[in-house]
């Protein structure tokens, strides 16, 4: 039977030209099919005439079957344009379908209703577990199977050799052929794994592409398709196994018809090159052809629909149609009405795109009376700009439907099994475990999950004996925690996992019986429940992509460990290759979206969607490199692979090049959607802040169209369709006026929106917060007298860091000191753990000697080096926590550290030796009642009580004189820098110097103290240069230099000679420089007077700063001195809000200076309060 029709079709000859009217061979009785097809470009109405005779026909013969054929994710729009065209608006005996679905429909005719078809879940799984069983045959992916993303790629490519008919055979059927060895050996894997594959199947599953292959053998015993007609639309080709089930059908079906789209001007039989834009469609006609010859069906009549329905007749549209790709000359001078039907559009970026089209899209439904359904929105880039899109659109109230299949992979449900099984992969590490809690869906409550976290971070606690054993020690940061509640918290949540760590007590467990347990843990946490109420909360906000995720997500995940049971649950695996199983499967769960309801902006890929009837369409992102989209290079198999392949007979997905081709065809698909608007975007900047070109196609355009302009975007002007759209207006407008700095005058543009702003109520509240937005400036923060007293107390304690944090920035004092505020410290192997362990065992080194009245500066090497070694070994006992030798690293780590107190102690009792300095004390404690340099009272009532600890005190008595030196070690680069004692930053060592020389003229009245040296003492074991250290004893010269103490020496000459014996070596050990007249006077080194001027000085600036704490001091004004931002590791910089693009903010500027100029300015400033 033939479709009817009001005419006959012209052959097209080879040369281009009409011949007339003639049917190409009519069929006689004996011949089974007849197939023709309708040609016509885009916008002829292909669809509808075909539509319309298949309707016809139906009505005529209501006793057979029609059935048309359509892609899998046209089958509801072509459902609904069936329903609109049918007169009785009811599709009949009429059915529109996939291949897919057909193939469905003839099983189930055939009583084949129970095939288990492996989805690309059950795939990955499998395919997964016979690379783990076959790794060993494997020559160059063995390993890369473990690699995350891997597995996909391969299923990938095993679906196309399904796809394209090839076997594992093929693959290794190329002895003798032209193939490097690469791809021989790539070759070779795929075969492994596809043979493994197939053979694991057997009995099993059948993959969803072998169901064509089932279907084809299955086509001629079936009586649904006997002598039915088959109409083929919006089809671009076909696979090798569609077409398979083609030559099946038209060995069974009555007549095939076959909608191609072709431009009027081109013969379908002739053939065109590669790069032809209708080179697609002329191959589809080719090989059709050749299987209606193979089969003896009879070719009918063809039709070719030359008249463009959809567009206007003279409009730019049916001109772009004519011409667009190509390439033929014609050209057309841009016309009023060619402006209003194509525009290109030029955004700044893709934020400023996706904000462009949604007001053009409001523009065009409230200004012009469109509906939503008649504007479609096609990013080149979707994958990057659909979710931009989406939250513009959401923003603007405009509804949509993005047309894709969300992965939740990442979604709680899939990754609480990740969770769960990743504790027992990694033995209950702490990290493993606190993501399991973490994940969503095991508890609700913040509080205790926080502690938890805070407890095992603090504590270091990982491994199942020390999660299941009850937790006693409480550490301070945590002090007042109801252990018991936190125990039990912890035990319901181990609770879970322990069924699982059963299953794997032999290190293997079979995958079934782990599919269980994850399904009984899903049951035990109540997730279907949660997730249901997770679904809600998005069903109120209007987000219906997240609402259908967390709708489907459940019950695809029980199907993914439904099917794991049914494909491989008898299987033994490891922990390992359980992870990368449920991985694989998890991967590919993909839910799919239906939109909500009808009237809707459709947001689509340029290759993957298929529209309706849309009157206006948006091209974004038509920019080189996107538009069209270049292939990514990598994969399993390049573009030249493919390639050698295709030369030795086996053809896999199109090539870089074939598919560039494939888009310009879809491209010209598209860009003719649209009856009335055409709007290309192409932005001038990508998502990476890099210019972008245009697209060819932009240039190609504005050949066809002379006088065609690019739109920029400006201010939305005086019509406005949406709150958003005023609001980005106004902050425009008060970002201009901030800059032009004369915020005080509104411009009458701007005093009129805000006027129109504020015209309704509810828009009053965010215009004021608008204002004071754009005009913000930063007072700075200042507590009142009395919440500083309430906060500090009357009496401000505390240590000498505390007074330099306060320098540094009286914000970050307030959040450490007032607010209480401290960093989480990590049961981790720190630096400043490693100080901790250096200073505790030179404390050791120095106090033994002393109380043992050892003189470490005469001990022999040897004898010094034991004695440091068992003060390590001492100084490491004392760590209660059990850090130090928690893991090899930190064994190493102390190992390590040993070296560098070695070291370091060797370079002191050099030092000592010099000298006649010998140590007094080792972390020598004091505190305000003992000096009262360090009880200092304040203005206006209260005072400021200090207490320190210094690392050293060293003294040489000389008569009735006291000489005292310093020392404060230190693991890290610190030098003195006099400037630094101007901004308060670097007191430390003036203020340890006051303390320490007024207790010894308290206790030793009858000598005179002088301070004979103050020093910060780096503990390092430096790297030396291979030539600088060629003996043991080089080496050692050049330590005791790269080592030298930083700080302040007494330059008179009795002074300096109990510091070095020899004057002109101190240079070598001591920070001093010396010129020909003798000593150099500055930076390192001055007179007694000078010493008492610092301690004065620093005794101002220390009580100076306790009145300004207790004045309320807090504001974010921190310290930029020698090139160091304090703002770099303060812990608080996310919680301050200092900006310096912000108005208020600035730095405290301490610029470097020499020491003379230093000593100068404090004698100016002393000299100045002398006065007052």
């Amino acid at each position: 039977m033939e479709f009817s029709s009001r005419h006959r079709c012209r052959r097209i000859s080879s040369g281009g030209g009409i011949e007339g009217l003639r049917l190409l061979r009519s069929g006689t009785k004996e011949e089974r099919l007849q197939y023709a097809f309708l040609f016509g470009p885009s916008g002829s109405g292909k669809t509808c005439e075909a539509f319309q005779e298949m309707i016809g026909a139906s009505l005529e013969h209501p006793e057979k079957r029609f059935f048309v054929l359509v892609p899998e994710q046209h089958g509801v729009l072509m459902q609904k344009k069936l329903l609109e065209l049918h007169p009785r608006h009811a599709s009949g005996n009429i059915e529109v379908v996939s291949f897919n679905r057909l193939a469905f429909r003839v099983f189930a005719e055939r009583n084949m209703r129970h095939l288990n078809v492996m989805d690309d879940s059950g795939k990955a799984m499998v395919l997964r577990r016979v690379a783990s069983e076959r790794r060993k045959e494997l020559t160059v992916w063995g390993e890369r199977m473990r690699q995350a993303g891997f597995t996909e790629q391969v299923k990938s490519l095993l679906s196309e050799c399904m796809q394209y008919g090839i076997h594992p055979d093929d693959l290794l059927h190329l002895e003798g052929k032209p193939v490097h060895l690469p791809l021989r050996q790539k070759l070779g894997d795929l075969s492994v794994l596809y043979r493994g594959f197939l053979e694991y199947c057997q009995g099993k599953g059948l993959p969803k592409e072998a169901l064509l292959e089932l279907f084809a053998a299955q086509i001629r015993e079936s009586a649904l398709l006997r002598g039915a007609v088959f109409l083929f639309d919006g089809f671009t080709g076909f696979t090798p196994l569609q077409y398979r089930v083609i030559e099946e059908l038209m060995q069974t079906a009555e007549s095939l018809r076959f909608t191609v789209t072709i431009g009027a001007g081109v013969n379908p039989y002739r053939t065109v090159p590669e790069e032809s834009l209708f080179y697609m469609s002329v191959e589809l006609v080719k090989r059709i052809v050749d299987l209606g010859s193979a089969c003896g069906a009879s070719h009918g009549e063809d039709r070719m629909m030359r008249d463009i329905r959809r567009f206007s007749k003279d409009g730019a549209l049916a001109f772009l149609e004519a011409h667009f790709l190509r390439y033929d000359g014609a050209r057309r001078s841009v016309r009023a009405a060619d402006a209003r039907e194509i525009r290109l559009l030029c955004p700044a970026n893709p934020m400023e795109e996706a904000k462009q089209t949604a007001e053009n899209i409001l523009a065009l439904v409230k200004g012009e009376a469109y509906r939503w359904r008649e504007i479609a929105v096609i990013s080149a880039d979707f994958e990057n700009c659909a979710d931009l899109l989406g939250d513009e659109f959401r923003r603007q109230g405009i509804p949509f439907h993005i047309d894709r299949s969300l992965s939740v992979a990442y979604n709680p449900l899939p990754e609480l099994l990740r969770a769960a099984l990743g504790c027992v992969s990694e033995y209950f590490s702490g990290r493993s475990f606190l993501r399991f809690l973490k994940c969503g869906l095991v508890t609700e409550d913040r509080e205790m999950l926080a502690r938890c976290n805070s407890y095992m971070t603090l504590c270091g606690v990982r491994g199942f004996q020390k999660l299941s054993s009850d937790w006693i020690f409480v550490p301070q940061a945590l002090a007042g925690t109801d252990m018991e509640a936190l125990n039990g918290f912890k035990n319901q949540a181990l609770q879970l996992l322990l069924p699982l760590r059963e299953a794997f007590e032999g290190n293997r467990a079979s995958v079934g019986a782990v599919a269980e347990c994850l399904l009984l843990l899903m049951k035990a946490c109540h997730a279907e429940e949660k997730l249901q109420h997770l679904k809600e909360d998005f069903e109120q906000k209007k987000d219906a992509e997240h609402a259908r995720e967390f709708s489907d997500v459940h019950a695809e995940t029980v199907r993914i460990l439904t099917e794991m049971q049914d494909l491989i649950g008898e299987e033994a695996v490891s922990r390992e290759d359980m992870m990368g199983i449920l991985d694989a499967g998890l991967r590919e769960i993909r839910v799919g979206q239906i939109p909500a309801f009808a009237d809707q902006v459709m947001i689509g890929d340029l290759m993957r969607s298929r529209l309706g009837d849309v009157r206006a369409l948006f091209l974004l992102g038509a920019n080189d490199g996107i538009l069209p989209l270049k292939k990514k290079e990598g994969g399993i198999l390049n573009d030249r692979e493919k390639e050698l392949l295709r030369v030795n007979g086996l053809v896999l997905a199109p090539t870089a090049r074939e598919d560039l081709c494939t888009q310009r065809f879809y491209l010209y698909r598209v860009v003719t959607q649209p009856s009335d608007r055409l709007l290309l975007s192409f932005p001038r900047l990508g998502r990476d802040g890099r210019a972008q070109r245009p697209s060819g196609i932009i240039n190609h355009l504005l050949y066809l169209f002379p006088g065609l302009e690019e739109c920029l975007p400006g201010r939305s002007g005086q019509a406005y369709y949406s709150r958003i759209q005023a609001e980005r207006d106004l902050i425009s407008d008060f970002r201009a006026l901030r800059a032009d700095g004369n915020p005080e005058v509104l411009p009458r543009d701007t005093k009129a929106l805000l006027l129109r702003y504020c015209d309704d109520r509810a828009h009053r509240e965010k215009a004021e917060q608008l204002i004071d937005a754009a005009f913000f400036c930063y007072q700075p923060e200042q507590l009142t007298p009395g919440t500083a007293r309430a906060l500090y107390g009357e009496t401000i304690s505390g240590s000498v860091t505390r007074l330099e944090t306060f320098f540094r920035c009286p914000c970050s004092h307030f959040y450490r000191y007032g607010l209480k505020l401290s960093e989480l410290k990590a049961f981790e192997f720190e630096r400043r753990d490693m100080g901790s362990l250096v200073h505790r065992a030179i404390e050791l080194v120095f106090l033994r000697a002393g109380n043992r009245r050892m003189d470490l500066a005469r001990l022999e090497d040897g004898e010094r080096m034991r004695f440091v070694d068992s003060c390590v070994d001492e100084a490491i006992s004392r760590d209660e926590s059990g850090l130090y030798g928690d893991s090899a690293r930190n064994i190493w780590l102390t190992e390590k550290l040993r070296r560098v107190v070695q070291k370091s102690v060797g370079i002191m009792t050099y030092r000592l030796r010099q000298g006649d300095y010998r140590p007094a004390a080792a972390e020598f404690s004091f505190s305000a009642e003992q000096a009262s340099a360090l009880s200092v009272p304040l203005s206006g009532g209260g005072s400021l009580k200090l207490q320190g600890k210094a690392d050293r005190v060293d003294l040489c008595e000389e008569g009735d004189r006291l000489y005292v030196k310093i020392i404060d070690y230190k693991t890290g680069s610190t030098s003195w820098e006099p400037y630094r004692l101007l901004s308060g930053s670097q007191i430390q060592l003036i203020v340890y110097l006051d303390a320490v020389s007024e207790i010894l003229e308290k206790t030793r009245p009858e000598v005179s103290v002088i301070p004979g040296a103050v020093f910060y003492a780096e503990i390092d074991d430096p790297f030396l240069r291979r030539e600088e250290a060629k003996t043991e004893q080089d080496a050692f010269l050049k330590a005791l230099k790269e080592l030298k103490p930083s700080g302040l020496v007494n330059a008179e000459p009795d002074a300096l000679r109990h510091l070095a014996k020899d004057p002109e070596r101190a240079g070598d050990f001591l920070p001093l420089s010396f010129q020909k007249s003798g000593l150099k006077v500055g930076e390192q080194a001055v007179f007694a007077p000078r010493f008492a001027k610092l301690r004065d000085y620093v005794r101002k600036k220390v009580k100076r700063a306790g009145a300004e704490i207790l004045g309320g001091a807090a504001a974010a004004s921190p310290l930029l001195e020698g090139g160091r931002d304090v703002c770099a590791f303060c812990p608080y910089r996310a919680v301050c809000g200092f900006d310096l693009r912000s108005g208020g903010y600035h730095y405290r500027k301490n610029i470097r200076r020499s020491a003379a100029k230093v000593w100068a300015e404090m004698d100016e400033q002393s000299g100045e309060e002398g006065e007052e």
